[in-house]
């Protein structure tokens, strides 16, 4: 308002990740629990004109891109994501599973959350999986993975995870990163 640039002016709030503060017993933000994987994601502004709108449905940072791309009148370079302006100017949602990766820091194995609607799969390469509705299930009690009303969903949901990523070659780099990484501190401890 002081500038005099209001009207042309989209604010975005959002975060990299969510933190577990001592939720389930944990800390930090290596988990797929909704403390830390959730972020808060706020747009607003003079140019999009509708405020005080709240969805449910799951979006992604990477829908960052291709929405701010589409407020300024650019068109996207990568088609990664999706534009939220549909649904930021009272139009509906585009419903599509959203992804989370988290590799190394800490975790040897690809790690990926896909969330669709209240459903949220979560792979762990070679060390299992888990399902939660988060409509039913808010805090993540109750893992649905073995059970067998949802077999087919959690079938689908893995493949879907393997088939957009490479978990095995993923893996494979962590390791290397990892041997790079002792390397290169052992030659710092010798000097």
């Amino acid at each position: 308002d002081e500038t005099g640039q209001s009207d042309e002016t989209v604010v975005i709030f959002t975060s990299d990740h969510g933190d577990m503060l001592g939720e389930r017993g944990m800390v930090q933000k290596r988990t797929f629990y909704e403390w830390s994987a959730r972020v808060p994601f706020i747009i607003g502004g003079a140019p999009i004109g509708v405020s005080g709108r709240v969805s449910t449905t799951p979006v992604s940072l990477i829908d960052l891109v291709p929405t701010v791309c589409e407020l300024v009148g650019v068109e996207p370079i990568r088609a990664d994501g999706r534009s939220l302006v549909p649904e930021l100017t009272g139009g509906d949602a585009e419903e599509a599973p959203v992804f989370v990766e988290y590799h190394s820091e800490g975790v040897y194995a690809p790690c990926w959350l896909r969330r669709e609607g209240s459903m949220k799969y979560v792979y762990i390469h070679g060390h299992g999986e888990q399902l939660f509705d988060l409509a039913t299930d808010p805090r993540e009690l109750r893992d649905l993975s073995a059970e067998p009303a949802y077999a087919g969903y959690v079938a689908n949901a893995k493949a879907d995870v393997l088939a957009r990523f490479d978990p095995d070659g993923i893996e494979a780099r962590i390791r290397d990163s990892i041997a790079d990484r002792r390397l290169v501190r052992s030659a710092i401890a010798k000097t």
